[in-house]
């Protein structure tokens, strides 16, 4: 899906093969290079030093990544890179370069051209079509589970109930609450200030 959607975001799709081409070539040449050194980059680090670092690292790039808000914590290139060095510490345990490879390319694909191909679909298509993609990703990812770890389908469900729909729902009903918060506070003040002009205006006489 990443690299049809970095495919489509083309827009001289002629012009740029020859491009193209060479920017796969490059990166999986890089990646095929780097794979025997990836797989021993690790060797001396415990396991459970790993698996802890790659789970911070990846919730870190739930944290700053680009969800289409502009606020201070959003960070598209420390998201890009934080999600490929937790894809680094995974490659470093597994036990052939083909694997390294493998993981490595996927990770690219996921990480580098996917969230452009998904900014490209919501801009030019709307937020209906991304829902779509998004509820296809989410059944593509429940499938792999099911097939890879089905022990903690239960736990990622939890998850996107959270993050989809629980944490959403509770930041706009808690949106009514503020504004009348806010309101209740402009109208104290303005009463406290007219208080005081008034104070004020009976000294002067």
């Amino acid at each position: 899906m990443g690299v049809g959607g970095y495919i489509i975001t083309r827009t001289k799709l002629i012009t740029s093969v020859r491009d193209d081409l060479k920017v796969a070539c490059f990166y999986m040449v890089l990646i095929a290079c780097a794979s025997p050194i990836i797989k021993s980059l690790t060797g001396s680090v415990a396991t459970d030093s790993i698996n802890a670092s790659t789970t911070f690292l990846l919730l870190l790039r739930l944290a700053v990544h680009d969800y289409g808000t502009e606020v201070a914590i959003v960070n598209p290139t420390v998201s890009h890179n934080v999600g490929l060095f937790a894809s680094v510490c995974l490659a470093s345990r597994l036990e052939s370069d083909l694997d390294v490879f493998t993981l490595m390319t996927v990770a690219v694909t996921l990480f580098t051209l996917f969230p452009s191909f998904r900014r490209y679909f919501q801009n030019q298509l709307g937020y209906r079509w991304s829902i779509v993609v998004t509820m296809v990703v989410a059944v593509v990812t429940v499938l792999g589970i099911l097939v890879y770890a089905p022990h903690l389908l239960l736990l990622f469900l939890i998850a996107l109930f959270v993050c989809n729909l629980l944490v959403p729902m509770l930041y706009v009903s808690l949106q009514g609450y503020k504004q009348s918060k806010i309101k209740e506070k402009s109208f104290s003040v303005n009463s406290e200030l007219h208080m005081r002009l008034d104070e004020w205006k009976n000294e002067m006489k």
